[in-house]
């Protein structure tokens, strides 16, 4: 009985390892400044002088902010970051689970909590909400 199971247990530990090794691998891609490129097939609306950001950090907190070049929209843009939604983040495997830690309307479909599948490849990330509502949103690392 003993020699059977031996073969399983491999396998199962075999199994854990890799999933840790995939947490610990999109944990470490995923601290970081990212600018959103694309929500959707919507592209253009990110280039026009005002860019949105999803910055995650170390401690597993992150937030969403914006900025311009535009010294027009400095107040503005001043306005909107103060409603910009904060969150705390995990990652298991390629799930990425945001919880708000500001109340925010809209966010997550007026949820607390949301989750994504994430594709981390060199400095491009995509975002697949996994409410078939929402649309994927590609981003691009900031180098530093």
């Amino acid at each position: 009985m003993l020699v059977r199971t031996l073969p399983l247990l491999a396998l199962v530990a075999t199994s854990f390892a890799a999933v840790a090794r995939a947490d610990a691998d999109n944990t470490k891609a995923l601290v970081g400044k990212w600018k959103v490129k694309a929500i959707g097939d919507k592209t253009d609306e990110f280039n026009k002088g005002i860019d949105l950001f999803f910055e995650s950090r170390k401690d597993n907190t992150g937030a969403m902010s914006i900025e311009s070049s535009d010294p027009k929209t400095a107040e503005l843009v001043k306005m909107l970051n103060e409603k910009m939604p904060t969150f705390k983040w995990a990652v298991t495997g390629d799930n990425l689970e945001l919880t708000s830690t500001k109340k925010v309307d809209g966010l997550f479909g007026g949820k607390e909590k949301g989750t994504a599948k994430i594709k981390i490849d060199g400095d491009k990330m995509t975002m697949t909400p996994d409410d078939e509502k929402e649309k994927a949103i590609k981003l691009e690392k900031i180098k530093r």
